[in-house]
């Protein structure tokens, strides 16, 4: 999310030096070009067009049958390892758009999971594909 030019000196996975990795992968990385207060927890390091940096989503929406109606108002988001507040604007059918205060990385048809935290069952509103 900090939209910035690092460099990648070395990757490690399990002590042996890598020339890349995939998601999921659990690696060490050599930084050149960001400080650890810069580096937090969902950050996406990659090519210049592979992800992209937003604070406004419009998501194909598919609401948990389980949970009541969904309403405009602050909720909680999750897209990849971050967790932000987001709030719901705008519902349509089975469109909604969420903003955030924060920048958030994610690239295209990553998912977002909306979660209700003050509800007192059900906290999964349902999730949606970035567009």
């Amino acid at each position: 999310p900090a939209n910035k030019e690092v460099m990648i000196r070395s990757i490690q996975m399990q002590d042996r030096d890598f020339e890349s990795a995939t998601a999921g992968c659990r690696v060490g990385l050599a930084v050149k070009g960001a400080t650890i207060e810069e580096l937090k927890r969902g950050a996406i390091f990659s090519t210049p067009d592979a992800a992209k940096v937003d604070t406004k989503f419009t998501l194909r929406f598919t609401k948990n049958r389980f949970y009541q109606e969904v309403k405009k108002g602050v909720f909680h988001g999750t897209i990849g390892m971050q967790s932000i507040p987001v709030t719901i604007t705008e519902i349509y059918d089975h469109t909604i758009t969420i903003e955030t205060e924060k920048p958030v990385g994610y690239t295209t048809n990553d998912t977002f999971i909306l979660l209700d935290l003050n509800a007192k069952k059900l906290h999964h509103i349902g999730n949606g594909i970035v567009s």
